[in-house]
């Protein structure tokens, strides 16, 4: 199943929309506290392929690139995602991330009436050194598309993808780095 979803060109300041094009089917929600009991693990990830904040393409697809990624869903409002950016931002300066291994943000959920709007700012002052692919929000702090296709939950949301595109590992909520880098670890290895 191919999906593609494009609502005309953003306005410039705000970010609230911005076209997604999904390619694969959709993951199931995540509903499982370990990946082991996780029904997405094993399956494709849908290739997701979008604009960032400047309106340059960012696609997440490890076929292109023949390396894992993780990708981080955040919304701007959402408090847990505000703790937990510092700390991913830490494990990136610690050397914690490995080498082989892509880091992809989304911005989604978009609220211009919650706090830290627009997301590009919020994105630029908290320091955030990947990539960002802007997912396509409706614009009242719902889940965008791209992160619905991923089976999202809530936020953060992490999804490990690995080299040959299957989903190695989903985790949903503040993490410690510590079991950050024990799920990264655990799936980068199977």
């Amino acid at each position: 199943m191919s999906r593609t979803f494009s609502r005309g060109r953003p306005r410039k300041r705000a970010r609230r929309r911005q076209p997604v094009t999904i390619s694969g089917d959709p993951l199931p929600t995540l509903v499982a506290d370990t990946p082991a009991d996780d029904e997405a693990v094993g399956m494709a990830a849908p290739v997701l392929e979008g604009l960032n904040f400047q309106d340059k393409a960012v696609v997440v697809d490890p076929a292109t690139t023949g390396r894992p990624v993780m990708v981080v869903f955040l919304a701007h409002w959402c408090p847990h995602c505000n703790a937990e950016m510092p700390l991913l931002l830490d494990w990136k300066q610690t050397g914690g991330v490995p080498d082989e291994l892509d880091v992809i943000g989304v911005a989604t959920a978009v609220s211009p009436s919650a706090p830290n709007y627009p997301p590009a700012e919020w994105f630029n002052t908290r320091g955030w050194q990947w990539p960002v692919l802007v997912d396509n929000s409706p614009g009242n702090g719902d889940a965008g598309e791209a992160a619905s296709a991923y089976g999202a939950p809530g936020w953060p949301y992490f999804v490990i993808i690995g080299a040959d595109g299957l989903v190695k590992a989903r985790h949903s909520g503040e993490i410690s780095l510590d079991n950050l880098q024990k799920l990264v670890d655990a799936a980068l290895a199977g």
